[in-house]
């Protein structure tokens, strides 16, 4: 399962349905400061990951979508698939040890 659908699951939510930060900040407890520095924090990642902005193409994804820029663009992910994917890892596993990036944050949840 994937970070999303774990979230979805937890928390009860509609997968069929998108969750802007504000909504996910609600139905999680999470801040929203926090949720917002997450997802800049990706949006940061994805822009340092190698040439052309793109995230190496040694590091393998779940399912369909690999990180890399010998792929074809249907399996390219996008900088907002990319932070948003970071903000579904954080809800997932934030109380968790399994966390490895963005652990400064949880401090102030």
């Amino acid at each position: 399962m994937t970070h999303r659908e774990n979230v979805y699951r937890k928390f009860g939510l509609d997968p069929k349905k998108t969750y802007t930060l504000p909504a996910l900040a609600k139905i999680t407890g999470i801040p929203l400061s926090v949720l917002r520095e997450v997802e800049s924090r990706g949006e940061g990642a994805y822009y340092s990951g190698g040439k052309g902005g793109r995230p190496s193409p040694s590091v393998r994804m779940k399912g369909s979508f690999v990180k890399g820029l010998d792929r074809p663009a249907s399996q390219k992910l996008s900088m907002a698939q990319w932070k948003k994917a970071r903000v579904f890892s954080f809800i997932d596993t934030y109380k968790s040890k399994t966390l490895k990036h963005d652990t400064d944050l949880v401090k102030l949840i």
